[in-house]
């Protein structure tokens, strides 16, 4: 049985968890407690605790991850072709170096079709 100061804590953890589902897991393993008593600190009823979390379609949780027009993704590809290292393409438009590296796989891989730079946006970065 957990105390009240336990159930306190839990609540406070999960409130602030990233991934709540894996949470839940984690709280059961540190308090040695059961799904159900872990599920009844938090005040869920078997139903709540079980259903889909939707972070991307929450109107209180905004989404993190940018969707970049394809067009960007195509320009960005075209001036890494062009001769621009990930760095200074990415720069260019505010995307990491990272990313630019998943879009140039990804026309590689023929799912990503190139749109070659104006020469303005060469000229302009050398």
């Amino acid at each position: 049985m957990l105390s009240e100061q336990e159930k306190s804590e839990i609540r406070a953890s999960y409130k602030n968890a990233i991934d709540p589902r894996q949470h839940v897991k984690i709280l059961m393993e540190l308090y040695l407690a059961s799904r159900e008593e872990i599920e009844e600190a938090l005040g869920f009823t078997h139903k709540e605790a079980r259903r889909p979390i939707r972070r991307h379609t929450d109107a209180s949780r905004p989404n993190t991850y940018a969707k970049h027009p394809i067009e960007v993704k195509q320009r960005i590809v075209g001036l890494v072709l062009s001769g621009m290292t990930y760095e200074e393409a990415g720069a260019m438009y505010d995307v990491s170096k990272n990313t630019v590296a998943t879009w140039i796989m990804k026309y590689r891989r023929g799912e990503l079709p190139p749109i070659l730079p104006k020469e303005e946006e060469v000229n302009a970065k050398l």
